[in-house]
C-alpha cells in the first residue's frame, strides 16, 4: 500500500518525470479515501504540465480528476452504513464539472492529442452520459472511441475496443434498438473468445477479460429480464450461464470477482421460475 498522501511526495513535474507522476496518481486514486486528497495534487501537476506544453499529459490529468470524483461517489454508494452525504455531493457535482472540462479540452486540442488518450477520455464521457441517461450521447462517445482505437498499432492498447463495443451495445439497447444491440453483443462476445485481441487480453489480463465480458452479459440480461422481453429470455439465460463460468481466476480465486458475482446473483433472481422455452 502507498504511504500517506503528501503534496511534497509528488515532486514538481518535468518532461522526464511527468508520466511517472501521473501513473502514481492513478495507483493512489484506487486506495480508499485517497481520491479527494489527490484533487489539489492533480491540479498542481496539471498546471505544471500545461506550462511544459504537454497537452497529452494535461488530458490524462483531466481524466484522472474526473475519475477521482467518480471514485468518491462509488466509495460512498458502496457503504451499508455511515454514508457521507457531503462527500457524495462533492463527488457528484465535481464529476459533472470535470466531464464538461474533459470534453471541452478534447474538442479544443484534438489535432495535438494521441488517439489512445482521446479514446480513454471518450470512454469516461460515454460512461457519464450513461449515468445521466443520455444514451444517444453515450453511443456517440463510444463510437468516437472506437474510431480512435482503430489508429492504434499497439495490440496491448487495441484490446480496449472490446470494452467499448460492449458499452456501445448497452447504449443501443437502452435506446430500444434491441435486435441491433443483440447482434453487436453476440459479435462482441465472440470476439472476446475468438479474436486476436480477445485471446491476448484473456492470456495477459484474465481479470479484465472476465470483468468486461461478464459485464456485457449481465447488463444485457438485466435489461431483457427487467423489461420482461420474453422473446429474448433464452439468450439472457445463456449470457448469465456463461458469466457464472468465467468469473473465476485460472487459479480458482472467485473472491476477486466479489462485486461482479453479487451483480450476477441479483440479475439471476429475475429469471422466471418456470422453465424457459427455446
Amino acid at each position: 500500500m502507498e504511504k500517506e498522501l503528501n503534496q511534497d511526495w509528488f515532486e514538481m513535474a518535468t518532461v522526464e518525470n511527468l508520466n511517472l507522476i501521473i501513473n502514481r496518481i492513478g495507483r493512489q486514486r484506487k486506495i480508499e479515501r485517497s481520491a479527494e486528497e489527490l484533487l489539489p495534487i492533480i491540479e498542481r501537476v496539471r498546471q505544471e504540465a500545461a506550462l511544459l506544453g504537454r497537452k497529452n499529459e494535461v488530458l490524462k490529468l483531466h481524466t484522472e480528476k474526473y475519475l477521482c470524483f467518480q471514485q468518491m461517489i462509488m466509495e460512498e454508494k458502496s457503504k451499508k452504513v455511515g454514508l457521507d452525504s457531503g462527500r457524495l455531493t462533492r463527488g457528484t457535482l465535481g464529476r459533472a464539472s470535470a466531464s464538461r472540462t474533459l470534453e471541452n479540452y478534447v474538442r479544443e486540442n484534438d489535432p495535438d492529442l494521441k488517439p489512445e488518450n482521446k479514446a480513454m477520455a471518450y470512454l469516461q464521457l460515454g460512461k457519464y452520459a450513461d449515468y445521466t441517461g443520455r444514451f444517444i450521447k453515450s453511443e456517440f462517445c463510444y463510437r468516437q472511441g472506437l474510431v480512435f482505437l482503430k489508429n492504434i498499432k499497439d495490440p496491448n492498447k487495441k484490446v480496449a475496443r472490446l470494452e467499448f463495443a460492449g458499452l456501445l451495445s448497452d447504449s443501443i439497447l437502452k435506446q430500444g434498438r434491441t435486435d441491433e444491440a443483440l447482434r453487436l453483443v453476440n459479435r462482441t462476445l465472440k470476439d472476446f473468445d475468438e479474436s486476436g485481441d480477445g485471446k491476448l487480453l484473456k492470456e495477459k489480463k484474465y481479470q479484465y477479460w472476465a470483468t468486461w465480458k461478464s459485464g456485457i452479459e449481465i447488463r444485457t440480461a438485466e435489461y431483457i429480464l427487467e423489461n420482461k422481453m420474453k422473446k429474448y429470455y433464452v439468450p439472457a439465460k445463456q449470457y448469465l450461464e456463461d458469466a457464472i463460468k468465467i468469473l473465476v481466476m485460472p487459479n480458482g480465486d472467485r473472491e476477486i470477482f466479489h462485486h461482479r458475482r453479487n451483480e450476477l446473483k441479483k440479475v439471476k433472481s429475475l429469471l422466471p421460475k418456470n422453465k424457459i422455452k427455446r
